[in-house]
């Protein structure tokens, strides 16, 4: 009996200890599930951040399950997000908070960046409401049950528990239960905190939902024309034949598309109708939910502008942005959506016998700031589509004045980098500062504007005061020297008149020793120098061979003489035309002129 009764004791212990090992066991398994659903849970949060979030403003729109994010609006201007930016007191805490971004929207919707500041609504047994973090799990509550003071709790409890009351001005209370006390934004213990405040003065607290589901989320990507050539992006990304994620910062173009890249797979889209299509490249293969390239047809598709599959249970397309990676992916693990990206045409370049280059097609900006330049005069790119992040043109001849035109909403881009800029639209403006190089010539196939002081000329002085030819293509008050127009030529001498204004194109002689320096007024800057016996030049002139056709001053002796055959003249000076001379004898090689004083 004694053996029996220590086996009935020694069984009973065993199976108390085995009892107690399996609810532990049991408990701990549990913990280990609630631990990696939290995780998971956590991980799906924060792939679909950041996110917009709408404003809920009825009680019976709120749904238990869904993340939210608690802002309060202490004004116009400042706007607190409940969240877990900062640690807690050792003892207990008050409520960490970030001050949100104010917008014109936060009336209607508003962007969270981190789980930090998103709150999973969980409703309890006893029908009270839970906040969860999302991304530690922990619930919000007080630190005590008479506490003022809140804290995180790994694990709810009762101190977890709020009432959620509906306001009449489309916000809410979290109130302690049976108490008038409601957490809200306000200073206490020296910080401006969310703790437990009075209700009675207190406005309420708003409220935003993230959207339920991925595939509730709103994407960006829309269904891309029918013929045209795209590409996989996202977040800068560009996806190439091989699956590698190349950086768009320089091939991104102002219009939202994207120039050639070496390496970019390019693919066309065959548009079947408002959400189907197709994407094949120029061997006729197919992009597959495998993305890779085969010879059947897959059909892609986009709706709440996402990227999904056509199959029954749709299959999302999705981005990676830590990993830089495109995958396929169902709706429990889909990330942020994919985009594409529409390839420009095909960069362009031609030039003309005057040495006018005109772009067309999309340009990187590695390309772009490659171009030669050797022939180039003028760059035309109002027709071409220009890089975001453009710049300088590596292979500019730096003595020569190169005008670059381009769109009026390339501006901002092209003046930051280039150094003589002209905006055309509705007018064409000059929108950089520029210094005409003496002896660099100018050429320009469009007049455009110029406000004052905007474009100035310099030329080195001579040694010795004396008169010397000028023309410039803007107009000048005030030149602040002598400065004369051929007026008339009787009997061998040529007369000139004093002037106050130097006119666009008309060519002068001017005294003076120093450089010659001159803002422009505000005018229109002529393309070629006016037609006359004074005959300026934007260009190198150079003098017929044979028969006397030309003169130029000669500084020293007040006079022009006979220009041999082949003599040059830089440009910005003027030459005296024989044919435009009346009375001129061919023999007579040179022509004294005369200033009225």
């Amino acid at each position: 009996m004694g053996i029996d009764n220590n086996e009935g004791i020694i069984g009973a212990k065993f199976h108390f200890f085995l009892s107690l090992l399996m609810k532990n066991l049991r408990f701990l398994m549990c913990f280990v599930v609630w631990l990696t659903a939290a995780a998971v849970w956590a991980d799906e949060v924060t792939n679909s951040l950041p996110q917009s979030l709408s404003r809920v403003t009825l009680l019976a729109n709120l749904k238990a399950g869904d993340y939210y994010a608690v802002l309060k609006n202490m004004n116009k201007e400042n706007y607190e997000l409940l969240g877990t930016h900062y640690a807690f007191k050792e003892k207990g805490c008050m409520a960490a908070g970030k001050r949100a971004e104010p917008t014109d929207k936060l009336e209607a919707s508003m962007t969270v960046k981190t789980a930090k500041e998103l709150w999973q609504l969980t409703v309890n047994d006893n029908g009270r409401v839970m906040l969860r973090n999302a991304e530690t799990g922990h619930y919000l509550g007080r630190e005590a049950k008479n506490s003022e003071s809140l804290t995180l709790h790994e694990v709810p409890s009762a101190l977890c528990e709020w009432e959620l009351r509906e306001r009449d001005n489309d916000s809410f209370d979290l109130a302690v239960a049976s108490t008038n006390r409601v957490l809200e934004y306000g200073y206490r213990s020296g910080k401006d905190v969310f703790s437990l405040y009075a209700q009675s003065r207190q406005k309420g607290l708003w409220l935003y939902r993230l959207p339920t589901h991925y595939a509730d989320i709103e994407g960006e990507a829309a269904v891309p024309a029918d013929g045209c050539r795209v590409a996989l992006c996202n977040a800068g990304w560009v996806r190439s034949a091989d699956g590698k994620a190349l950086n768009t910062e320089y091939y991104r173009l102002t219009d939202g598309t994207l120039a050639e890249m070496p390496g970019v797979q390019g693919l066309t889209c065959e548009r079947l109708n408002e959400t189907d299509f197709a994407l094949r490249d120029e061997g006729g293969r197919f992009l597959n939910y495998a993305l890779q390239m085969g010879s059947e047809r897959c059909i892609w598709r986009v709706v709440n502008g996402q990227v999904r599959t056509a199959e029954a249970k749709a299959h999302f397309l999705c981005f990676d942005a830590q990993t830089k990676r495109w995958f396929i992916a169902n709706e429990e693990v889909a990330q942020t959506t994919a985009l594409f990206a529409t390839v420009a045409p095909a960069a362009a370049m031609s030039v003309d016998d005057e040495g006018i280059c005109r772009l067309s097609g999309g340009w990187g900006a590695d390309a772009l700031a490659a171009l030669d330049c050797e022939r180039v005069n003028v760059l035309d790119l109002t027709e071409a589509v220009l890089p975001r992040k453009a710049r300088g043109f590596e292979r500019l001849p730096a003595e020569r004045n190169v005008p670059v035109f381009v769109r009026e909403a390339d501006g901002d881009m092209a003046k930051a980098v280039w150094p003589f800029v002209i905006g055309c639209g509705a007018t064409n403006r000059l929108l950089t500062r520029y210094e005409l190089k003496d002896r660099g010539g100018f050429v320009t196939h469009r007049s455009f504007s110029a406000d004052a002081g905007m474009l100035s000329y310099r030329r080195k002085g001579p040694n010795v005061a004396s008169w010397q030819t000028v023309c410039l293509p803007f107009e000048v008050d005030n030149p602040g020297m002598q400065v004369a127009e051929l007026t008339d030529f009787s009997n061998g001498v040529l007369s000139f008149g004093l002037v106050k204004r130097l006119k666009a194109g008309v060519a002068y002689i001017v005294y003076a020793s120093a450089d010659l320096y001159w803002r422009n007024a505000a005018c229109t800057v002529v393309t070629t120098a006016q037609s006359g016996r004074l005959q300026g030049c934007f260009t190198p002139w150079m003098a017929a061979e044979g028969a006397a056709s030309a003169y130029l001053l000669l500084p020293e002796q007040n006079a022009f003489a006979m220009a041999p055959g082949g003599s040059t003249l830089p440009p910005f000076r003027a030459f005296l035309r024989a044919d435009q001379t009346k009375g001129l004898k061919r023999a007579q090689k040179l022509l004294r002129f005369k200033i009225p004083k």
